[in-house]
């Protein structure tokens, strides 16, 4: 069934190459699929479990997560704020394949989107990664026009679904139409190969960033050592 409907979304998008209004189907089918679905993710019935938890009056371990535990607390289902994430996603989708590709090339856009897992299906399971990432999507488009003040609220917003967001501050500094000079090229290509070699120096620095966090699952990952 998910396979059909993911096939039913990149037709509408291929068919409606040169007709704006088939290939809006494409974004309708998707919606439904991820609004309606259910138990879908590896992450779905943990969150379930919470809202639930939550919705009862417990005490929430999303406290630093102030919007998303609000949301929890505010929405009269679980259904309701998978409807909401949904819409936010797709409409944010939306927008960057309509603004930014011509409507005979958009399908190019839509179908990479489903195809690739961590595009479409991983924001599925991870609910307050994905409030998150929509947030900050609109911000560096806020960026890249220079309305740096509105992208640094919106990216705070995004910490307030997911706290490890606010890593994505120090972004507005690239994000913008200013042509790549080579010396940067260099510079990122040096910084990187010194990173990947002295690999004590780069985990010890993921360790202490995982631990500003308090996250037990940052910290474990980071103490592995499997550079995630």
């Amino acid at each position: 069934m998910v396979h059909f409907l993911l096939a039913l979304a990149v037709c509408f998008a291929i068919i409606g190459s040169k007709n704006k209004y088939i290939q809006r189907m494409a974004f309708v089918v998707l919606f439904a699929f991820a609004a309606l679905r259910f138990m879908y993710g590896n992450d779905y019935y943990n969150y379930y479990r919470w809202f639930q938890y939550i919705h009862a009056g417990y005490k929430s371990p999303f406290k630093t997560e102030i919007l998303y535990n609000l949301l929890n607390r505010w929405l009269p289902s679980f259904p309701v704020l998978v409807a909401l994430s949904s819409a936010l996603l797709i409409f944010v989708v939306y927008q960057l394949v309509t603004k930014n590709l011509p409507t005979q090339y958009s399908w190019i856009g839509i179908v990479i989107f489903v195809i690739n897992p961590y595009l479409f299906l991983i924001n599925l399971s991870a609910l307050r990664q994905c409030i998150a990432t929509c947030f900050f999507v609109i911000a560096v488009n806020l960026a890249y026009r220079k309305k740096y003040i509105w992208y640094c609220v919106l990216v705070i917003v995004a910490t307030l679904f997911h706290k490890s967001a606010i890593l994505l501050l120090p972004i507005c500094i690239i994000a913008n139409a200013k042509p790549v000079k080579s010396w940067m090229c260099w510079l990122i290509l040096v910084g990187t190969l010194i990173l990947l070699v002295s690999s004590n120096f780069l985990s010890d620095i993921v360790i202490w960033v995982a631990e500003q966090f308090g996250d037990k699952n940052y910290i474990h990952f980071a103490s592995q050592d499997t550079k995630n």
